[in-house]
C-alpha cells in the first residue's frame, strides 16, 4: 500500500541537490527512489510462488490528482508484472490519486486502471471508485473507495457505501466464496486515541462499520493510509 509514485527528475544535478539523507527539501522520505522501489517489490512478487496476486489499497502516486502521467506509468509497470508472471494487481484509490475537480476524478482513475480490478469485476460502484471481483475459487474481493473526492485526507465512508459492501458481500458469499475489503483508510484504530488525534486517518464510525462487515462474513480486511 502507499507506493506514492513519483516521476523522476529531469537530471542527476537536481536529484542530488534533492536529496539529503533520502529525504528531500520537503521532507518526503525516498520520493525519487519510488520507482526503482515499486520495481523491486513486483519483482519479489513475481518470484514469490506463495504471492498469488497482488493488493495494493490506495495512493498510488503522491501527486496523482493532477499528475496522470504517473498513474500511466504505474499501470504500465502493473500491465508489464501480469504479462511476465500471469499474477493479477488489484488496487483500489487513496486521497492521493484522484479528486472532484482534478485532472484525476474517479472515472478517469477507473479508466486508467481498469485492467486491474474494474475489468473482471462483476459489480462497479459508477458514482465512486468501488467495485467487487472474485479472486478465485476460494476468494471474493470488494474494493472499496473510502476517499472524499472533495477533501484530500477525509474518508468518505457512509451508510450507501457500506450497504453497498453487504450487498457485495452477500454475493460473494452466496458463491460460496470468502469476502475481504480492501479500502484506504484504516478500519479501526491502530494506536491510542487515533480517532482524537488522527480522525482523517480512519473511518467515522470505525467499531459501528467493523461490526457490520464482521455480520456479512468480512473476516479480512486491508488498509494502508498511516504507512
Amino acid at each position: 500500500t502507499d507506493l506514492h509514485y513519483v516521476h523522476p527528475l529531469a537530471n542527476v544535478e537536481d536529484y542530488v541537490e534533492s536529496e539529503e539523507f533520502n529525504t528531500n527539501k520537503n521532507g518526503h522520505s525516498y520520493q525519487h527512489e519510488s520507482g526503482f522501489i515499486i520495481d523491486e517489490f513486483l519483482r519479489q512478487c513475481a518470484e514469490n510462488d506463495n504471492c498469488d496476486f497482488v493488493l495494493i489499497p490506495g495512493d498510488l502516486a503522491t501527486y496523482g490528482r493532477e499528475y496522470v502521467e504517473d498513474h500511466y506509468t504505474l499501470a504500465a509497470k502493473f500491465r508489464a508484472f501480469e504479462q511476465s508472471t500471469g499474477k493479477q494487481v488489484y488496487v483500489i484509490n487513496g486521497n492521493h490519486d484522484n479528486g472532484k475537480e482534478s485532472l484525476t476524478n474517479s472515472a478517469k482513475f477507473r479508466e486508467i486502471y481498469n485492467e486491474f480490478g474494474y475489468d473482471k469485476a462483476f459489480a462497479v460502484d459508477e458514482s465512486c471508485c468501488s467495485y467487487a471481483v472474485n479472486l478465485n475459487d476460494k476468494y471474493g474481493l470488494i474494493a472499496l473507495d473510502s476517499c472524499d473526492e472533495q477533501y484530500r485526507l477525509a474518508s468518505g465512508v457512509d451508510f450507501e457505501r457500506v450497504s453497498w459492501v453487504r450487498e457485495q458481500a452477500k454475493a460473494i458469499t452466496e458463491s460460496g466464496r470468502q469476502p475481504i475489503l480492501m479500502m484506504h483508510h484504516n478500519l479501526l484504530e491502530h494506536t491510542p486515541f487515533e480517532l482524537i488525534t488522527q480522525d482523517k486517518y480512519i473511518v467515522s464510525m470505525p467499531r459501528t462499520y467493523a461490526s457490520i462487515f464482521a455480520d456479512c462474513g468480512i473476516k479480512l480486511v486491508f488498509t494502508g493510509h498511516t504507512h
